[in-house]
């Protein structure tokens, strides 16, 4: 799944739910490409 896709899977849920949203993978991934999926 490309990232824009995930962000808007994000933004649908959090706009769906009062819970807080959060997303989890590998750090290595999130360091080198997940800092715009981050800042959601």
């Amino acid at each position: 799944v490309e990232e824009e896709q995930v962000i808007r899977y994000v933004r649908q849920v959090k706009a769906a739910v009062t819970q807080p949203v959060t997303v989890a993978d590998n750090y290595v991934w999130w360091r080198d490409h997940g800092a715009a999926l981050a800042r959601e």
